[in-house]
């Protein structure tokens, strides 16, 4: 009855405005990507997952014409990466990397991300790419939150240092 009422009205809501996700949405999206962030500081990244994949679905497809996507991406990504889960994790990281927004590709994080879950799945070509890409774009302190072998990685086979 209520959808009746918006369509006899004409102010059917709609989930894009433009090409971009309208400012309802968008500011859903935001605040529950937010609450997860919260969540997941206090160490409960099971629930923020939940969270974030809540935020995640309510993006309409295709989901990579939307900036909102890559950073939901980033985050799924990372829950699956930190439990070392790296299959799971690489549909993420890859679609966030491919986002026409060109925001994926510009962020240093996820080449990082996106380099060392290549690396542990074995696929090193590709993996030294997004881990040159990262390290062009920061230096070797970037890599100091992470796991040496990543570093190594690249100082060993581009004979960085």
């Amino acid at each position: 009855m209520a959808l009746f009422a918006r369509l006899r009205n004409g102010r059917r809501k709609s989930k894009t405005v433009n090409g971009k996700l309208s400012p309802d949405l968008a500011r859903k999206v935001i605040r529950k990507t937010a609450k997860g962030n919260r969540v997941e500081s206090y160490g409960d990244a099971k629930r923020a997952e939940k969270i974030w994949r809540r935020a995640y679905n309510a993006i309409p497809e295709p989901k990579n014409q939307f900036e909102q996507s890559v950073w939901l991406e980033i985050f799924l990504g990372d829950v699956f990466f930190s439990s070392n889960a790296y299959e799971e994790a690489l549909p993420y990281y890859r679609s966030a990397y491919s986002n026409v927004s060109g925001k994926g590709k510009s962020n240093s994080y996820l080449q990082m991300r996106l380099g060392a879950c290549l690396l542990e799945t074995g696929r090193h070509d590709e993996a030294i790419d997004h881990l040159w890409h990262a390290y062009q774009m920061e230096d070797s302190q970037f890599f100091s939150g992470t796991d040496a072998k990543y570093l190594d990685y690249l100082k060993n086979n581009l004979n960085l240092f």
